[in-house]
């Protein structure tokens, strides 16, 4: 198998996961996703510096897997406004990564944002993705009840290493 064979594959994350980089003297933990995973991070939440949130910008007609009554990107808007409001992580620097953006330009030219009921109110062209792009990074950021606050937002795709590499970086 290749290093491409490798990114492809998706595995759903379960529980914490915990990675040491001991050259960049960090700890990262990833932690699933899924309503009955949420409950178990909260031991996480101690001496943490950076939070870097993932949410799919193409996730905007998508149901959730295990509510089907539910879109999935409103389910990460929610979340993400949970997160970035919580007083434990008020000293965090908060990282924002819109993923898939390249799933998301294909779907924007078929499918309106506005099929999605957060972004109802999303009144530029349905067809130019970079504007529909924009209009969600502004519902994630504007979830930031805290002025003090900066959410430093970056668009690209996980399997692009130059992407997650700025995430880094930023």
């Amino acid at each position: 198998p290749t290093q491409a064979d490798f990114l492809h594959i998706k595995l759903r994350t379960t529980g914490v996961c915990e990675r040491v980089f001991h050259d960049w003297h960090m700890r990262v933990y990833d932690v699933g996703g899924a309503r009955s995973e949420r409950k178990k991070w909260i031991r996480c939440f101690d001496n943490v510096t950076a939070v870097v949130f993932v949410a799919s910008l193409s996730s905007y007609n998508d149901k959730m897997w295990e509510d089907e009554a539910c879109n999935a990107l409103c389910d990460s808007i929610e979340l993400f406004e949970n997160i970035v409001n919580q007083a434990c992580l008020s000293n965090a620097t908060m990282v924002l990564f819109l993923n898939k953006r390249d799933i998301f330009e294909l779907k924007c030219a078929q499918v309106p944002i506005t099929v999605c009921p957060m972004l109802r109110d999303f009144d530029g062209d349905p067809n130019n993705a970079d504007e529909a792009a924009a209009y969600i990074r502004d519902v994630f950021e504007n979830c930031n009840h805290n002025s003090d606050r900066m959410v430093f937002s970056h668009f690209g795709c996980a399997l692009d290493r130059d992407a997650v590499r700025r995430v880094f970086d930023d």
